[in-house]
């Protein structure tokens, strides 16, 4: 037996807030197991976006951060985008961070949006020659 709602409130049709993207890196998405590389003493910014259906204001919550790692706002209001900076240092290595959405009603995205941050050595460009 179930009861169908015939009336529809502000609080009985509230939907979750949700991570929208990450810009400019890999979309939020499971089909991607490679997630993000940093390269060791290089800075990266990433924007991480999160919205409202609801027209609430939302913010994103992370786990834990690598040391080292900022991740501050952007912008605020029912679409918000933080940035998250890092430059991994020498000896540091690659880490999973998840994100995850809440609105000013306290209601939370539906899972966390994880990542791997991939620890990497950059590319090195040699030159040879005598500058004059």
């Amino acid at each position: 037996i179930f009861q169908v709602m015939t009336t529809c409130t502000a609080v009985t049709c509230l939907q979750n807030p949700t991570i929208t993207g990450a810009d400019p890196s890999t979309p939020f998405d499971s089909t991607n197991p490679n997630g993000w590389n940093f390269n060791i003493g290089i800075e990266r910014l990433v924007v991480i976006t999160a919205n409202d259906p609801n027209k609430l204001n939302v913010e994103i919550l992370t786990s834990i951060l690598p040391t080292g790692a900022a991740f501050y706002v952007r912008t605020s209001g029912d679409t918000a985008s933080y940035y998250f900076r890092w430059s991994p240092a020498l000896g540091q290595v690659s880490t999973n961070v998840c994100f995850q959405a809440r609105n000013s009603q306290g209601m939370l995205s539906l899972g966390n949006y994880c990542t791997n941050m991939n620890v990497v050595n950059a590319k090195v460009i040699y030159v040879s020659g005598i500058v004059r």
